[in-house]
């Protein structure tokens, strides 16, 4: 699992640096404003799936986790992750890394 880093989106652009989807699922920090950028270059869509953290405290139930394909060659934004739901760290995990890139942004404040 790796860590992935989240650059800031500034008036003036950020330039992704694009990182490889470890097979293993990766992490980032959230602050509410967090946003995850999946890139599928492959010829089959993939799905990225984000851990959510919070439960209903008073029915102990589990909220689901957010599961949402990226078509097949094409390139999907996610967020921004709630704090209450998803936490200070996200984990994502992927069905397939084939030809997966991702990237991690937020705004700036």
């Amino acid at each position: 699992m790796a860590a992935l880093t989240v650059q800031t989106l500034t008036l003036g652009g950020v330039e992704l640096t694009g990182n490889s989807a470890a097979a293993g699922g990766d992490t980032f920090l959230n602050d509410g404003r967090t946003y995850f950028l999946m890139d599928n270059g492959d010829a089959s869509p993939h799905t990225p799936t984000f851990d959510a953290t919070q439960t209903v405290t008073s029915a102990s139930l589990a909220v689901a986790d957010l599961a949402v394909a990226t078509a097949a060659t094409k390139k999907k934004i996610y967020g921004p992750f709630p704090l209450a739901t998803f936490g200070t760290t996200v984990s994502v995990s992927y069905d397939a890394v084939t030809s997966v890139v991702v990237d991690v942004f937020k705004l700036e404040s």
